[in-house]
């Protein structure tokens, strides 16, 4: 059967001619056709956790907030990293979690355990 193409496309140029040209024709439709963007939106699955407490060193912050935030968010389900940063009075923590994972239920849970980390954090209580 398909030692037959080749020689019947030979033999009869003017069947194939119209083949080629509905051929070219819908690769030039889709070609023009096709969405193309440049820089496609992405949502960046990371949710931020920022601790502020003036007058506090940064080996403090890191100590009393940012590994106990730290650790607590290590638990939770889908997260590929865990990056932190702490300053003087000032603690930043960024989650990744898994891209497709579920961001809506992701930051509930991350809200959650801040609710139970704020309860064990070393906070002025007046």
């Amino acid at each position: 059967m398909l030692k037959n193409i080749p020689k019947f496309s030979v033999e009869h140029p003017m069947v194939m001619i119209p083949i080629f040209l509905l051929l070219i024709g819908g690769g030039l439709l889709a070609y023009f056709n096709t969405v193309q963007e440049l820089q496609p939106y992405l949502e960046s699955p990371t949710v931020g956790v920022i601790t502020q407490y003036p007058g506090v060193s940064a080996e403090d912050m890191e100590t009393y907030f940012t590994r106990p935030i730290e650790q607590k968010m290590s638990v939770l389900d889908d997260v590929q990293w865990i990056r932190s940063h702490s300053q003087e009075g000032r603690s930043e923590v960024a989650i990744g979690f898994s891209y497709g994972s579920d961001m809506n239920k992701n930051k509930v849970s991350v809200q959650t355990l801040l609710s139970n980390v704020l309860n064990e954090l070393p906070l002025d209580k007046d």
